[in-house]
């Protein structure tokens, strides 16, 4: 299986779940295009991936807060979820195997 990788800021504090039994943290990571709109316009178009990373790491929510950059490793996946109105909606995601904090003023704060 190919891993992909994302690169970007939580968007909101991660968050514990429990999925099958197990725990899992999820996060969202927004990452930045520059886009070029006309001739001498930049534009910016934000891209939100979610992810999912199977642990009970109470420590690894201290780290994953809201603005810290981090870059995630995984593969995608696609989760079936039901609207309130019934209907059926697939919701994809990056299931992932490592996470790498980038931050520097998030890496002097935890004492990396």
């Amino acid at each position: 299986m190919i891993d992909f990788y994302i690169i970007g800021n939580l968007g909101a504090d991660a968050v514990m779940n429990e999925f099958d039994g197990r725990q899992i943290v999820n996060f969202s990571v927004c990452h930045s295009e520059t886009t070029k709109k006309r001739q001498d316009e930049r534009g910016v178009r934000k891209h939100w991936v979610d992810c999912a990373y199977y642990s009970d790491s109470q420590e690894l929510l201290e780290l994953l807060k809201k603005g810290t950059l981090v870059c995630a490793k995984g593969f995608p996946s696609t989760k079936i979820h039901t609207k309130k109105d019934g209907t059926p909606i697939a919701v994809q995601y990056l299931k992932v195997s490592k996470i790498e904090i980038l931050s520097k003023k998030r890496k002097e704060e935890l004492g990396y």
